[in-house]
């Protein structure tokens, strides 16, 4: 499977497959100009790697992100929950910061429509 490593900039999170522990990590801040120029190649990536036999853990680690990325979060989660009913196994890790109710509320909203397992958990810097 080809990597995946989408350095962070001062909009865009840090993307990076890690494929020894089939680990994809999402970090950082999300508030692209364009955010199809972020989103279209996880989604290329996650359409060529993922099968009913797939192993994805999907670890976010996401600061600040903005009303379109949400709903492009909301929507990779539901992509997500699609593999894991076709078999894949799917699970994730949305970690918030330290009273950052927002961001909680937000990971509750896109997870808790999901039926492949995850967990919300806050975390301090």
């Amino acid at each position: 499977m080809e990597p995946l490593h989408l350095p962070e900039s001062e909009l865009t999170p840090l993307v990076v497959f890690d494929p020894e522990n089939s680990v994809l990590k999402v970090e950082g801040k999300m508030i692209p100009e364009n955010i199809e120029d972020i989103i279209r190649p996880i989604n290329r990536w996650v359409e060529s790697y993922l099968t009913p036999t797939s192993k994805l853990h999907v670890l976010f680690r996401l600061y600040y992100y903005n009303i379109s990325s949400s709903r492009q979060f909301y929507l990779f989660c539901k992509k997500l929950d699609g593999y894991y009913a076709q078999g894949a196994k799917i699970s994730a890790r949305w970690e918030y910061e330290e009273g950052d109710e927002e961001s909680r509320s937000d990971a509750e909203e896109f997870l808790g429509k999901v039926s492949f397992p995850y967990e919300i958990v806050e975390v301090t810097q």
